[in-house]
């Protein structure tokens, strides 16, 4: 009986293993994707502060 439970136990740990390695995956791919989503954002704001900067320049001119 004990060796059916060693048996059973090691794919269940394994697969826990598994299990926590793909959580721990996919939780640094949704940072990622956050991390990215922002600095798009950052950049377009960036890129709408130099179109202002640039028409106001032209108009001092």
């Amino acid at each position: 009986m004990y060796g059916v439970t060693m048996a059973m136990y090691r794919p269940a740990l394994l697969m826990y293993r598994v299990t926590i390695a793909m959580y721990r995956l996919a939780l640094l791919m949704y940072r990622v994707t956050i991390a990215m989503y922002r600095l798009a954002l950052l950049m377009y704001r960036v890129t709408i502060a130099m179109h202002r900067l640039t028409q106001i320049h032209k108009q001092l001119l």
